[in-house]
């Protein structure tokens, strides 16, 4: 498909040593107004060196800022429909860095409302081929999202035209074994590929918090032509496993509770994946979630649903 607005350009540094002063230009997005579209959720451990904020667009994904004593992260960017650079800077005013867990429209839709963004490097094909901005009718995309939400038509209009006219933003490329220091507080970047090749997961220590995005996720799809097989995913989890089984959290790319998980919901998934594997749980043929035409397998577990080929 054709690339729009998107530069890729490959960082020869590590996510420390970048300059995240330019994250955030104060572009918009297509729906401006603010109230009931984004719920934010304070979700700051008691101790913590600065602020950890959950925000969920619209019901559909959930992003992550965390800010330290000198900058800001904002982990994944929603669907892009709102004003999620506008919300941001209403949180802080720190220099922000933007990251992405991987290459999905629902975790990088609002990108372009920033200038320079980090995307894991294995997942730059899914990015282009799947995000947002690739869909010629971006009015269209706004009233598939909306739900029930009023909002004016007329700006929207106004504010897509905005979108196709705005300079390319920069792309860096993340890998795992990136961190940056955001002041008191390092993100540390672990590789965890199944749900998409390039999965990238952030371990706040400080906080004492793993920013998953999808890749462990309460509703993890697996069925897709381009997620890896559940033995290669459960390879990489077992790899993964003792690196993060000392934290306390995780928030996920879906997830809406303050409270998020417990770190041993990623032992109980390496077990139930097991279990699947090994024929020992049957799953339930369901139609497809996104067009009904065939079935995937549906594991049904009890504090997850794996979505399997």
């Amino acid at each position: 498909m054709k690339r729009l607005i998107f530069l890729a350009i490959i960082a020869l540094f590590a996510l420390a040593s970048c300059a995240p002063k330019t994250a955030d230009c104060g572009r918009h997005g297509m729906i401006s107004e603010q109230e009931g579209w984004f719920t934010v959720k304070d979700i700051t451990p008691s101790q913590s060196v600065g602020n950890v904020w959950l925000i969920s667009e619209h019901g559909d994904a959930t992003c992550y800022l965390v800010t330290g004593t000198k900058y800001a992260m904002l982990i994944d960017t929603g669907i892009g429909v709102g004003d999620l650079s506008g919300l941001v800077r209403s949180l802080t005013d720190l220099p922000l860095i933007v990251v992405n867990t991987h290459g999905h429209p629902d975790h990088v839709g609002a990108n372009y409302q920033f200038t320079e963004v980090w995307m894991p490097e294995k997942d730059m094909d899914i990015f282009y081929e799947m995000n947002p901005l690739n869909n010629p009718d971006l009015e269209a995309y706004v009233a598939s999202n909306s739900k029930d939400f009023v909002y004016d038509k007329e700006a929207v209009k106004k504010n897509v035209a905005d979108i196709k006219a705005y300079d390319p933003y920069k792309i860096n490329m993340l890998n795992e074994g990136q961190s940056v220091d955001l002041g008191d507080k390092v993100i540390k970047t672990i590789a965890l590929g199944g749900h998409t090749p390039g999965g990238i997961m952030f371990i706040d220590e400080t906080d004492n918090i793993l920013f998953s995005g999808d890749a462990l996720n309460g509703y993890l799809w697996m069925w897709l032509d381009t997620c890896l097989s559940l033995e290669e995913f459960e390879q990489n989890l077992a790899a993964v496993l003792p690196k993060i089984s000392h934290l306390g959290r995780i928030y996920g790319g879906h997830e809406f509770r303050a409270e998020g998980v417990e770190i041993y919901q990623a032992e109980r998934v390496l077990k139930d994946l097991r279990s699947a594997i090994a024929g020992e749980v049957q799953p339930v043929p369901t139609p497809t979630p996104m067009n009904g035409e065939g079935t995937v397998n549906v594991y049904y577990f009890d504090t997850w649903l794996l979505w399997a080929k």
